[in-house]
């Protein structure tokens, strides 16, 4: 990243690859100069470039807008490669974390919040490539718990930016779905008897201590999941 020198940036996986009107499309979309970041939408292909599905970005009400504006951004797909950057976003040192896992989270996060204005674009200008040795294929169990170091970047930099009690509900829902949800389900399908869902559980209620009411469930239409993850912690 420190050879880039363009206005914009793109990420692309090595086995990726963009449509061939990508590059057209985003530069009209940034002539104004007016948006820090873009979304578009993404093709999943096999290794024979058959389409396998759409991954569709669900923007929220707005498609031009804020943090500010619209702090269900927080629940948005995170990937690095979904998006167009401009450049200044990354001036004050945010990068991705190396060799770590769910790293795209840590920088979106940081990035809603830093930027001025970010814009979705029904456009699907990404090929993404579904390969053995993903994280969603990887049978590596304890790498699951570097989520919590994602969560713990990401509620450090909200704090230092003085904007942690403002989104601090938002982040709150996304911890459930990322820990209790996702990371939880891989670990107990992979070890059911695993001690690092209750590591989980501890981490949880350390950082998070509105859980115990319904109302950040109820806010998003979710009494039914707070049930469930209230279920969740009556087992472990």
């Amino acid at each position: 990243m420190q050879y880039a020198s363009g206005d914009y940036w793109l990420f692309v996986d090595s086995d990726d690859y963009l449509d061939s009107h990508a590059l057209e499309t985003l530069a009209k979309v940034t002539a104004n100069d007016k948006y820090d970041m873009i979304y578009f939408n993404t093709y999943v292909v096999d290794e024979k470039g058959e389409k396998l599905q759409i991954l569709q970005v669900q923007p929220p009400q707005k498609k031009d807008t804020t943090l500010e504006e619209s702090p269900e951004l927080i629940q948005t797909f995170p990937a690095a490669w979904n998006k167009l950057y401009k450049r200044s976003l990354f001036e004050d040192g945010i990068r991705y974390q190396e060799k770590k896992w769910f790293e795209d989270l840590d920088v979106a996060l940081k990035f809603y919040l830093k930027a001025k204005r970010i814009l979705f674009i029904d456009d699907v200008l990404y090929y993404y490539l579904q390969r053995k040795g993903s994280i969603m294929s990887d049978s590596n169990v304890q790498r699951n718990m570097e989520m919590l170091d994602i969560f713990d970047s990401i509620l450090q930099y909200y704090q230092e930016k003085g904007a942690l009690e403002k989104f601090r509900d938002q982040i709150e829902y996304l911890a459930v779905w990322k820990i209790m949800i996702l990371v939880m389900s891989r670990i107990n399908m992979a070890e059911p008897d695993s001690k690092l869902q209750d590591k989980l559980v501890d981490y949880m209620e350390k950082n998070f201590s509105k859980l115990s009411s319904k109302s950040i469930f109820e806010e998003y239409g979710c009494k039914k999941f707070y049930e469930g993850y209230n279920c969740i912690q009556k087992k472990l």
